[in-house]
């Protein structure tokens, strides 16, 4: 709770909306989730160590989050195209995302050869867990941004109601002229 109001609040205070902070959230509740769901599934039990690991999953999965968001809501700045300041998102910040969790998995993943099976516990379910937290924000929050770009983010990046109804349509067909410039069959 005190992540999800700081958020809010930081967001709304650097000029974007709070709910901005809401959405950026959102994809670390599914990796803590994920995670536990593992947990539970691969019969992995709570221990001192295990135990920590909602905790370690909200605090790497939240930088993840912010990362991608603070590069979207800038690329949507520069670029004014949604589906370019995603591609510039997901393949610029996604790309340095993954080479930090790459390393941070491998890190972690070192305790898997411990002697101590809580060690060893602590290692895989670590690594599983910078896993959820990457996924969850490269492939979960970019839809969630759209999302909230449509509805509560800043305007005009969406057609609106007027816009759509200048489009053209089959009325303006008859006076468009014919592709051949008009001249006859051959």
């Amino acid at each position: 709770m005190a992540v999800f109001l700081f958020l809010a609040v930081a967001y709304r205070l650097t000029g974007d909306t709070a709910s901005l902070g809401v959405v950026t959230l959102l994809p670390v509740l599914f990796s803590v989730t994920w995670i536990l769901g593992t947990m539970y599934l691969i019969g992995m039990p709570f221990n001192a160590l295990t135990g920590t690991i909602a905790a370690l999953t909200i605090g790497l999965g939240i930088a993840y989050s912010i990362h991608i968001s603070s590069r979207y809501t800038l690329e949507l700045e520069r670029q004014g195209d949604v589906w370019a300041a995603m591609d510039t998102t997901v393949t610029g910040t996604g790309g340095a995302l993954l080479g930090s969790a790459a390393t941070t998995v491998g890190g972690f993943g070192t305790l898997a050869l411990a002697i101590l099976p809580v060690l060893q516990q602590f290692g895989i379910i670590t690594g599983l867990t910078i896993i959820y937290a990457f996924l969850a924000s490269v492939l979960v929050l970019p839809s969630m941004l759209v999302v909230w770009t449509r509805y509560l983010g800043p305007s005009g990046y969406f057609p609106t109601a007027e816009d759509e109804g200048e489009v053209s349509g089959p009325d303006d067909a008859a006076e468009t002229p014919a592709p051949d410039g008009g001249a006859g069959s051959e």
